[in-house]
């Protein structure tokens, strides 16, 4: 078994550990070809390191890789008799989509813009045409793909390490922990929504204390704060708190993450339509009492659950709806309790790892 990386410095035991080396794009041409250029380079360096295994006599009776970035375009080329099974995550819609979903961003989306979501989409497609086998983890990104490719993707969730992100003997109660979890302090997972709604909270609690984890110095998907600036710089200077009750952790190891799950009393997930975040079944994995935007990817869990209430739901444009939701809940504790039960039932029957690393692992032998 090879894995192949664009990051070096990692080991598994048991599997051969390959770097492959991006070379830089040369600048110039069309400023819609910078990002493609990347990809297509992604995809070259790829095929410079299969090609070398291919010339030490492995050949692979299956290749799995993403649907984006470039990294699969050429695995076909390289090892034809492979098969291919390509990870679809998410498609790039030109409208209703995560980009138009807030009214102010609905301005932004110019021609330019629009152009390049389109072009984002050609190594996904590129790619998806050559798998054998493509698979997704949710509904809701099957949605996103155009339906002839949507007819033959099998539904398939990552699985969640239940036996990692376990809840706690007894969950502390005697100081109000609010817990905020996303890779980057950015508008894309409602952090500006967040923090009005917790300007409003600390106004009615003094003694609720917040934890936000997460990276602050840099954002992943919105557009570029001024220069010099951060989200977190930005949404401070709106929404005044009272510092001595928050904490920004910044990037945390995985063990320091499930100690703040665990140490949680309220859990606060936002998220436009877009990809449904770890953070959000980890925190119902934990057990967390979790309050959530009624958005697309959350409420498809929520149906899921059925009749099992597993989180409190809210308007993801309402910070005052947010604000009244952690008040009353933090005045609830067999409500906190009962929905972090049904948070880890719900997680065990429908994400565990238990159930479906064995679903992977047969699709790959029967490949």
């Amino acid at each position: 078994m090879v894995f192949l990386s664009s990051e070096k410095g990692g080991a598994i035991p048991g599997v051969h550990c390959l770097t492959y080396e991006m070379k830089s794009v040369e600048p110039g041409g069309h400023v819609l070809l910078t990002q493609e250029g990347r990809y297509v380079e992604a995809g070259c360096a790829a095929w410079r390191v299969m090609a070398q295994l291919k010339n030490q006599g492995f050949l692979p009776d299956t290749v799995i890789a993403h649907a984006d970035f470039g990294v699969g375009l050429f695995a076909k080329q390289v090892f034809p008799s492979c098969r291919l099974i390509v990870y679809c995550e998410w498609y790039l819609q030109r409208d209703h989509n995560e980009w138009d979903f807030e009214p102010a961003d609905a301005s932004r989306m110019d021609p330019g813009h629009i152009m390049k979501l389109h072009l984002s989409n050609g190594p996904i497609l590129l790619t998806m045409q050559d798998a054998d086998i493509l698979i997704t983890p949710s509904e809701w990104q099957r949605s996103r793909f155009p339906a002839e490719y949507r007819e033959k993707m099998i539904l398939m969730p990552d699985g969640m390490d239940i036996d990692f992100y376990r809840p706690p003997t007894g969950r502390q109660t005697a100081v109000p922990l609010i817990t905020y979890v996303s890779r980057t302090m950015e508008p894309f997972r409602g952090f500006e929504k967040f923090m009005e709604a917790l300007q409003l909270l600390q106004q009615r609690n003094k003694e609720v204390k917040t934890l936000l984890i997460g990276q602050t110095q840099r954002h992943e998907y919105s557009s570029t704060p001024p220069e010099g600036r951060t989200y977190k710089d930005i949404y401070l200077e709106q929404f005044p708190l009272d510092e001595a009750r928050v904490r920004f952790t910044g990037w945390i190891p995985e063990s320091a993450l499930l100690r703040a799950l665990q140490a949680s009393t309220i859990h606060v997930y936002l998220t436009r339509p877009f990809v449904l975040s770890w953070s959000f079944l980890q925190a119902l994995s934990t057990g967390c009492s979790v309050i959530a935007s009624n958005t697309a990817p959350v409420l498809e869990e929520v149906e899921k659950a059925g009749t099992l209430p597993i989180v409190d739901l809210v308007d993801y444009f309402s910070p005052a709806e947010l604000a009244d939701a952690m008040e009353n809940l933090l005045a609830q504790k067999d409500r906190r309790e009962m929905l972090g039960r049904n948070a880890r039932s719900f997680i065990e029957t429908n994400h565990s790892l238990h159930r479906w690393l064995p679903e992977h692992c047969r699709l790959v032998e029967e490949s």
